[in-house]
């Protein structure tokens, strides 16, 4: 169980780094928006269990940059 959670982290900041680095700053674009759109989501659904499973400071702080990244933009962004 130990070592299935362990997976989860690193998939999960691998996932952050990839959305980071590769689809935020191409935000314009409309499968990027839909990305950002599905991250929220995710996030928003999943960010008190994610937090509470004490991830490293790291992990945490990208995390809530791109929350806070993405729900600007789709405050701005969006009708």
């Amino acid at each position: 169980m130990n070592f299935v959670l362990e997976r989860s982290r690193s998939r999960l900041l691998l996932m952050l780094k990839i959305i980071q680095f590769k689809i935020l700053p191409y935000a314009d674009n409309l499968i990027a928006l839909l990305l950002v759109k599905v991250f929220v989501g995710l996030g928003n659904k999943y960010q008190q269990r994610i937090i509470g499973n004490n991830f490293k400071y790291q992990q945490r702080k990208i995390l809530d940059q791109i929350l806070e990244f993405s729900r600007n933009y789709m405050k701005n962004k969006m009708p």
